[in-house]
């Protein structure tokens, strides 16, 4: 019968220091406990003192030296009855585990065909259990030959010549393969053969059933390798770099010279000439500006005096202070009203022209505070008739108390910025003044 059927055999060892994360791995626990594709878990040929798999396991990587554990991969065909796969667990003990202890999970994922991917992970001890009944300390103590009862366990390394070595592999396959086909033969399915491909003669390399998150995992890795390489060229690259500019770095000035080409020199010198232009031109700009600025004091004086006059009359157009309630009361363009939060004792706090224009809709007070409302045309009216120092203080009552929009970052940032409106508009007129660039009202308050 023509040998169509998917075997895979593979078998590795493993040290105590890489045994623990292999026992998570096949049973499905630790860091791999989110894993779902565990069927079952079976262990065997487990010493008198060891009461359970992973006791057994523990210890073996406390104590054991060198080859700590034998790791099998084992495909298991499709189409099989789950009868028959319990038969083939179960011979796995009889025939390869051979009274070793071992411990033997069954996955079944999904592979790259999204088919169903059924496989064996199997570890099992290198020491071939006997008739004698030893402790922890003496099961892994050096084998004695002559005294079985005063040493420990026999441990099979399957040390020797390398052919020697592949042929027991081989005979290993072989068995493995014979319970196979045992099951295959009963089922009516293609035979599978443990040689190689080359050796059947057929030329062609051999197929995963590999897990398509493998292949993702895999692309991954692949890809975190591209950019180490390309991380490592690149230092490759700045370290060469670093070499010529040491060489440049440890050539005479003359050495140096003879390598300068003559336009390049030129280029050189003329960009030289024109940095030493521009600074010069600088600082002419600024002693000039300087001088301009210079002025008696009569001049300042009077330059201060015509911008506070164009401040004041400002203050007096209704229209201009209703532009600045409106910002500095974060109140939108087409909004009548503005929300204002006054302290309990309005008639300490807020202006009398503030309290004429208020309407207190709820009389109940919240937290000390008494919400009312402004109509914003109305203020603007009334302020345009009050004094300047009015004015300031009812400009910074609704800085400080104005806080509506709440959910409106922006017009909270700049209600914050308003709290010192006025002394900085003041600082700003005092500075155009004396540089005698004031040019009226452009500015905000």
């Amino acid at each position: 019968m023509k040998t169509t059927a998917h075997f895979h055999f593979r078998i590795k060892n493993f040290g105590p220091s890489a045994l623990s994360d292999r026992v998570d791995y096949i049973t499905r626990t630790g860091v791999y406990r989110d894993r779902d594709d565990l069927v079952v878990v079976e262990s065997g040929n487990l010493p008198a003192w060891a009461t359970s798999a992973r006791m057994f396991w523990d210890a073996v990587e406390r104590r054991e030296t060198g080859n700590a554990a034998d790791s099998f991969i084992l495909a298991v065909p499709r189409n099989l009855s789950p009868e028959a796969v319990a038969r083939l667990r179960e011979r796995f003990g009889q025939t390869l585990a051979q009274g070793r202890p071992y411990t033997l999970a069954e996955h079944c994922d999904v592979a790259r065909d999204y088919e169903e991917n059924r496989h064996f992970h199997a570890l099992v001890s290198p020491r071939t259990l006997d008739s004698v009944n030893r402790s922890e300390a003496q099961f892994f103590a050096r084998y004695r030959p002559k005294h079985p009862r005063s040493g420990g366990v026999r441990k099979n390394t399957r040390k020797g010549p390398k052919k020697e070595r592949e042929k027991i592999v081989f005979g290993i396959r072989e068995q493995w393969a014979s319970e196979l086909n045992r099951e295959l033969e009963a089922a009516g399915l293609p035979l599978v053969d443990p040689r190689s491909l080359s050796d059947q003669g057929i030329d062609r390399k051999p197929i995963r059933r590999q897990n398509p998150e493998a292949l993702v995992r895999a692309r991954e890795i692949q890809g975190r390798a591209r950019g180490a390489a390309f991380k490592l060229r690149m230092a490759a690259k700045q370290a060469a770099a670093r070499a010529d500019a040491m060489v440049m770095i440890r050539e005479t000035p003359l050495q140096a010279r003879t390598r300068w080409d003559d336009r390049d020199e030129f280029a050189r010198m003329l960009d030289k000439v024109r940095r030493k232009k521009a600074v010069e031109l600088a600082r002419q700009t600024k002693e000039r500006v300087a001088q301009s600025t210079r002025g008696d004091d009569a001049v300042v004086l009077q330059a201060r005096e015509r911008a506070q006059a164009l401040f004041d009359a400002r203050l007096r157009r209704p229209e201009e202070l209703e532009r600045l309630i409106r910002h500095y009361g974060c109140a939108s363009a087409g909004a009548a009203t503005l929300r204002i939060n006054m302290p309990q004792r309005i008639g300490a706090v807020i202006p009398e022209v503030l309290m004429g224009s208020v309407h207190i809709p709820d009389p109940r007070i919240y937290n000390h505070v008494v919400v009312g409302h402004v109509a914003i045309e109305s203020l603007a009216r009334n302020l345009s008739r009050a004094s300047r120092g009015t004015i300031e203080e009812t400009l910074k009552i609704i800085v400080h108390h104005g806080l509506e929009p709440v959910p409106d970052r922006r017009a909270v940032k700049n209600a914050q910025q308003g709290r010192d409106a006025v002394s900085r508009a003041q600082d700003e007129i005092e500075r155009q003044a004396a540089t005698g660039k004031a040019r009226g009202w452009n500015m905000d308050f």
